[in-house]
């Protein structure tokens, strides 16, 4: 786990150096952001600072007899979501949709060319909880439906989960809730 401490990014990558998830503070001087407002004074801003973070396993003995339940948000979000339709030909990972969701929710991309396409879903630890696709897709848009369960059919936990989608070199993550 990485802690961009100076500019509020959280990330995690593996061993091959592939980021898991990617996180930034929403929380500036002013309070937190709406979702997906960026950072005012750009990328190099430091309006979002922070200290430090860890990274600990889910067996951690501290976790023991606690619960660990996500809880809220930490951004703000508006009262109604309006979702503009990528342009042609633009490679876009669109937010799942409902968000959380109980049980069921829509993953909607866009791809500017045909070729390969994984979708995969990670928990928090970074494990990979189950592959949605793998295969050929053409070029435009495209949704898949996750059902909340693993590779083996069972009911995943309530939490957050990371989707993560791959198409030639390009890969983009965004993150969703399981709440039940």
């Amino acid at each position: 786990m990485i802690c961009d401490g100076p500019h509020g990014v959280f990330l995690e990558v593996t061993s091959d150096k592939e980021a898991v998830w990617r996180y930034v503070n929403p929380v500036t001087r002013q309070g937190p952001l709406m979702q997906g407002d960026p950072i005012p004074g750009g990328q190099n801003a430091r309006e979002n600072q922070v200290f430090r973070a860890y990274r600990y396993a889910a067996d951690y003995p501290a976790f023991d007899g606690r619960d660990v339940t996500p809880g809220d948000f930490i951004e703000r979000y508006p009262e109604t979501a309006v979702e503009v339709d990528p342009a042609p030909g633009e490679f876009r990972l669109s937010q799942n949709h409902p968000n959380p969701f109980n049980p069921v929710t829509t993953i909607r991309y866009t791809l500017p060319s045909a070729g390969k396409v994984q979708i995969n879903v990670f928990n928090l630890q970074g494990v990979e909880v189950v592959t949605l696709i793998d295969g050929e897709k053409s070029t435009g848009m495209h949704q898949v439906v996750w059902h909340g369960k693993n590779r083996l059919g069972k009911d995943v936990g309530l939490g957050v989960y990371f989707y993560r989608l791959k198409h030639r070199e390009r890969v983009e993550i965004k993150r969703m809730l399981l709440v039940r």
